[in-house]
């Protein structure tokens, strides 16, 4: 349904010739956060990679050349929002010299500016459980790990629900669909030392340190049948777990939450009456 006007209103600006003077941004800000297929891991990714599409006029692509192959090796990096700010910035304060330009506080890098191959989430301000960088391991459901992180979840969930516990009920496991590690580097968690750092450096490696280590884990719960994913940070040497962003709900809820207003939790709300 939206396919048609969205094709109209392009066609628009080519034929008019706008394009000749302007720059294009055209863009979605996630891809579908419900429904059946973001139950599965293409959907998974599909919700984290919104599409993103620059026009620039032929122009301006000849005129700059080096901002144009810019583009086209960016176009194959991992970027962010943030960049696409400081794209903006460069285009509404334009100068020959962009590349000197410092972005806001290191957090984006323009994209005429070439993104490093090396760039991680961590360092482009993504949040793991957004991350689609991350070498993941798939664990088995009944491990016990992952059935504390899983209660751990389930508890943060009815704590943001204390304040309506009259108006919904109480949620508890009914599965546990799927559950994951986020690898860090094997070779990271052991390092000890290293000496001739210039030259014939050599590292030495130890035991594996105690860490921080992100799960991911997709849970149902009773009662409801809600499908909820998120983010759990488990710190090894003291035992504890955090939440490393919002409990996404990835299944519609309908209109199980109709008995309270508030929009954040009408996600996880199953009205008693």
């Amino acid at each position: 349904m939206a396919d048609e006007p969205h094709l109209k209103f392009l066609k628009h600006l080519k034929h008019s010739n706008y394009l000749n003077n302007s720059v294009l941004f055209y863009y979605s800000d996630h891809g579908l956060r419900f429904g059946n297929v973001r139950q599965l891991y293409v959907g998974k990714m599909e919700e984290r990679l919104p599409f993103m599409f620059l026009v620039f006029p032929n122009w301006f692509m000849k005129k700059f050349p080096e901002y144009a192959n810019n583009l086209r090796t960016n176009s194959r990096r991992l970027t962010t929002p943030f960049d696409i700010y400081e794209t903006l910035t460069d285009i509404l304060y334009f100068k020959d010299n962009i590349l000197s330009r410092q972005g806001y506080k290191n957090r984006g890098m323009s994209l005429f500016k070439e993104i490093p191959k090396s760039r991680t989430c961590e360092n482009a301000g993504i949040l793991p459980h957004w991350c689609t960088c991350a070498k993941y391991r798939t664990l088995p459901t009944s491990d016990v790990i992952v059935r504390n992180i899983a209660l751990f979840v389930v508890s943060e969930i009815n704590r943001q629900l204390f304040d309506v516990s009259d108006l919904c009920a109480d949620l508890s496991i009914q599965k546990i669909r799927t559950a994951g590690m986020l690898l860090q580097s094997d070779k990271v968690l052991r390092f000890q030392d290293s000496v001739n750092d210039v030259i014939n450096r050599t590292v030495f490696y130890g035991e594996r340190a105690k860490t921080v280590v992100d799960y991911q884990l997709t849970l149902q719960t009773h009662p409801g049948g809600g499908v909820f994913e998120a983010t759990v940070q488990y710190n090894e040497l003291i035992g504890s777990f955090k939440m490393m962003t919002e409990v996404s709900r990835i299944n519609k809820y309908g209109h199980q939450s109709d008995c309270i207003t508030s929009h954040a939790l009408k996600k996880f709300c199953f009205c008693i009456t």
